[in-house]
């Protein structure tokens, strides 16, 4: 039996270890971002709060039903004076001291206020829905630069690690050199400095990763619990199409939100102008009474009951300007939502316009450094060969390899710089390319 608990315990404490130490990828970090994302969070509550604002807006239509009721427990009633023979009686009014009724009211007519209220409601909804689009994929971009720039601040690392691992060899090979004859001082000195400066690189390097990691997680609603993050740098940069970047091909839901709001702010106003016109409705109402005593018991024969069926009208003649003001203020709404649109118009085709340059030099600066890569590979292979050959000196391996070395980290800080300008780029159009 214990032998059992022993293997469950050590079974459990592995497949705790195992999860613990899975590897984010750029999937997971994005469905961290989107569910704990708290300014995402509270778009989705106003989205919500708008959709019970359309259900509030649609109830116009449905008719109303109250339940009322009063009793008196103390009371005096307001006296008559009768006349009659020329004695003059006086006789309390007549008032239930109990009643029970309901009233139902249903409208007709209220200057088709209702109507301009739901559509005001629905283009509320859908600029709630529109500003939670438009945030999501900002909150894509930005966890995808975040995790791109994460991986490859980790990449400059074991750059950084090849570069010292370069030059301590090739430092113990001077070194040796310098013990023979071979070579002099001066070729130790250089390469000890060079290695400092390798050292102060990866120093940098690993600060990058701490800050990266620590601004992804913190994107991501979470603390940084020592987590790896596993995935490839994206290589097929070059393969995006910028022309798709256009706009005729124009899906900005930041656009679609001013749109919404300005359209809102007519609806808004029509239904202000509705208190110029008159309100019909039609109403019931029936309810028990007992105007003769204080019992409350519905069975005594004292309980009388009484309905009223038919239509009512009011008009609204003077409310101290305040129909007006709301008029006033939805028109000024609908003033300031299309100088908004206008100016995002105006702004849209230089931001693409942006973005596409800055997209193409980061893609083409990201190949020329794949370039010079290949380059320095073959330069290091021919230094490497003609030291063995004796027409090249140690001096020119270590030139070669460290300029390998830099080409690779330029190569990740380009790639990283084209990522982001990619998300730019798509919310500049408002798709992906």
């Amino acid at each position: 039996m214990k032998r059992h608990l022993l293997k469950y315990v050590v079974l459990t404490f592995a497949m705790s270890t195992v999860v613990q130490s899975q590897a984010i990828t750029l999937e997971q970090a994005a469905q961290n971002v989107l569910a704990n994302s708290h300014d995402l969070k509270v778009l989705r509550l106003q989205a919500e709060s708008s959709n019970w604002g359309e259900k509030k807006a649609y109830a116009s239509y449905l008719p109303k039903l109250d339940l009322r009721g009063r009793y008196l427990a103390k009371e005096r009633f307001e006296e008559l004076e009768i006349p009659f023979g020329g004695t003059t009686f006086v006789m309390p009014a007549i008032e239930p001291y109990t009643d029970l009724g309901f009233t139902a009211t249903f409208n007709l007519f209220n200057g088709f206020k209702d109507f301009n209220d739901i559509r005001a409601a629905n283009l509320e909804k859908e600029a709630f829905q529109y500003r939670l689009t438009r945030a999501e994929g900002q909150k894509r971009a930005q966890i995808r630069t975040l995790f791109y720039r994460a991986l490859g601040s980790q990449i400059l690392v074991d750059v950084a690690n090849q570069n010292i691992q370069t030059l301590q060899n090739h430092l113990s090979d001077v070194s040796s050199r310098v013990r023979i004859g071979v070579s002099t001082r001066y070729d130790t000195l250089r390469v000890d400095v060079q290695l400092e400066d390798a050292k102060t690189e990866k120093i940098a390097a690993e600060g990058a990763v701490v800050i990266s990691r620590a601004k992804l997680f913190e994107a991501m609603g979470q603390a940084d619990d020592g987590t790896p993050i596993e995935g490839q740098m994206p290589e097929n940069l070059s393969r995006i199409d910028i022309n798709k970047a256009s706009i005729e091909n124009l899906n900005r839901a930041d656009r679609a939100v001013l749109i919404s709001e300005r359209d809102q702010s007519q609806f808004a106003s029509r239904s202000a102008k509705a208190h110029w016109l008159p309100k019909i409705s039609l109403f019931g109402n029936y309810e028990w009474y007992n105007n003769i005593n204080h019992s409350i018991v519905d069975t005594d024969e004292r309980f009388k009951s009484a309905y009223a069926l038919g239509v009512q009208m009011s008009w609204n003649l003077f409310d101290g300007g305040a129909g007006l003001a709301s008029q006033r203020q939805a028109l000024i709404a609908n003033q300031i939502a299309q100088e908004k649109l206008a100016q995002l118009d105006e702004n849209i085709p230089v931001a693409i316009e942006e973005a596409k340059r800055r997209f193409s030099y980061d893609v083409i600066n990201y190949n020329a450094k794949l370039s010079s890569i290949r380059k320095a590979e073959e330069a290091v292979r021919l230094a490497k060969g003609g030291v063995k050959a004796g027409t090249r000196t140690n001096t020119e391996v270590l030139d070669a390899v460290v300029d390998l070395n830099r080409a690779k980290a330029a190569a990740i800080k380009s790639q990283i710089d084209a990522i982001e300008a990619l998300g730019e780029l798509e919310l500049s159009v408002g798709h992906m390319l």
